[in-house]
Order: C-alpha cells, then sequence, then structure tokens
C-alpha cells in the first residue's frame, strides 16, 4: 500500500513567504528622515541668522 504524503500550500508555493512591501517602507522612511533633516538645519540656520542679526543691531547701538 502506497502512503500519501500531504504537502501544506506553504512548501508547495514559496512565493507566499516573500514580503514585497519592505522596501517601499524603507524607501519611505529615507525619505522621512531626510525631510526632517532639511527641515531642522533650516530651522538652525534661521535661529542662527536672527541671532547674529541681534548681535549686529547691538554692536551699531554700542559704536
Amino acid at each position: 500500500m502506497a502512503s500519501l504524503r500531504c504537502a501544506s500550500t506553504m512548501e508547495l508555493f514559496p512565493i507566499f513567504l516573500k514580503k514585497t512591501k519592505k522596501g517601499r517602507l524603507m524607501k519611505r522612511l529615507k525619505n522621512v528622515q531626510k525631510m526632517k533633516t532639511v527641515e531642522k538645519a533650516i530651522a538652525m540656520n534661521e535661529k542662527y541668522a536672527e541671532k547674529s542679526s541681534k548681535i549686529k543691531s547691538v554692536y551699531v547701538m554700542f559704536s
């Protein structure tokens, strides 16, 4: 008598094991990080520009 081997669908179709959305999420994460870095740099630049203008105005007053 021949015995039958029962295989699961995962064994038959290994394509189900792949997850394709990880690459997209990583790309989005990198884009978000880049945007935050740019925003932070702009904010710091504005902060230092304002600080510099205050120092220059004080310097002009006492000259």
